[in-house]
């Protein structure tokens, strides 16, 4: 067996470590929560199925699934869908991540094992196995030693927790921490969760409408939300530790709300904007100017002139009508839009300095 690590992800150390020990059955690894070593990649410079990784017998293989993202091995770019052969201390770049091989502290011989290609395998992925980084001379120790018991909160600790992250620490609930307490939390969370990714997806709807600016996928501060396609993902991805280049839980769905906030005053703004632009194209001034300057006969009769008018009004109402079905875009689409991301940037600059006022 042997085992890969992440050493970096653009050149910052994991906050926690992340590594998988990779056996005879062949496993992938890449930006896919389905990989048996998941590696989130904000940049997409990793694919959902990056790369398969074995270790048979002291042999060690990996073969890149990838033509769109490469592989170097040792500073060395590997061929794409080709079987090569990998060595404790290599050093693997994927993307932004740099990962090192490493020998599996159960299997010590793999270190000074020779390796030789072999067959390429096409086994399928299973399930994830992510393990911790724990030094062979602490294994030793711990073994030598009588095992410590490690200490877990107690229920009561943790219904204390949960009531002070839910800005309750007063509370009293008399029951504790209960199956059916934890199984109503689990789906307050769930619906919360998917609820608030219904409001982003018809927020993304309606800014693609008017052509205003889309969210945009960063090296860091990525919001979970946003970035993957279903509340299960995000669920997973929230309740695992933070994973480099996402925000924390809590962060996101501050965010989140901060954003749907800003897009419901800016919506009512762009209609009010639209609106005022419609009554400025149907302001009876603007019907005189079509007209030329009163004849005798408009003198004489003044109903002349006005049934003029209202020929120009109808042949503008059902201008107005065919465009507000078919092209918003270009009736009220620059009016809207021009609003919209004014109040946008209104709505975030007020948020912003008021979390920059110290606390009194």
């Amino acid at each position: 067996m042997i085992k890969i690590a992440v050493v970096s992800y653009n050149n910052e150390t994991p906050t926690a470590p992340l590594a998988a020990v990779f056996g005879a059955e062949a496993k992938t690894l890449g930006r896919s929560e389905d990989n048996f070593l998941v590696l989130p990649d904000a940049t997409h410079n990793v694919s959902r199925a990056q790369a398969k990784v074995w270790s048979d017998a002291g042999k060690h293989c990996l073969i890149n699934l990838s033509q769109a993202n490469p592989i170097f091995i040792n500073g060395q770019e590997i061929q794409a869908e080709r079987e090569y052969s990998i060595q404790v201390d290599d050093q693997i770049q994927i993307g932004l991540y740099q990962l090192r091989v490493e020998a599996d502290i159960a299997t010590p011989e793999l270190a000074s094992a020779t390796v030789r290609p072999t067959a390429a395998t096409t086994t399928s992925a299973v399930e994830q196995n992510v393990v911790s980084e724990t030094p062979a001379s602490a294994v030793t120790a711990v073994s030598s030693a009588t095992p410590e018991v490690e200490k877990t909160a107690d229920a009561s600790e943790l219904l204390q927790a949960f009531l002070k992250g839910a800005g309750l620490p007063g509370l009293n609930l008399n029951a504790g921490l209960t199956p059916e307490l934890m199984e109503t939390l689990g789906k307050l969370v769930a619906t919360s969760v998917q609820g608030t990714m219904d409001l982003i997806s018809q927020r993304a709807l309606v800014k693609r409408e008017v052509n205003a600016d889309v969210t945009l996928v960063v090296l860091r501060k990525n919001n979970p939300l946003k970035f993957f396609p279903d509340s299960q993902t995000v669920l997973t991805q929230m309740l695992r530790k933070k994973m480099p280049g996402f925000m924390a839980p809590d962060e996101a769905m501050e965010d989140s709300f901060l954003d749907l906030r800003a897009h419901q005053f800016a919506v009512v703004a762009g209609m009010k904007a639209a609106m005022d632009a419609l009554l400025k194209k149907i302001q009876p001034s603007s019907f005189e100017k079509r007209l030329n300057p009163p004849s005798l006969l408009d003198q004489l009769n003044p109903a002349r002139r006005k049934a003029a008018m209202w020929e120009h009004f109808s042949q503008l109402f059902d201008s107005l009508s065919l465009e507000a079905k078919d092209e918003f875009q270009s009736l009220f689409g620059k009016d809207f839009l021009i609003a919209y991301e004014k109040e946008i940037e209104r709505v975030k600059h007020t948020q912003y300095v008021q979390q920059r006022q110290p606390t009194l």
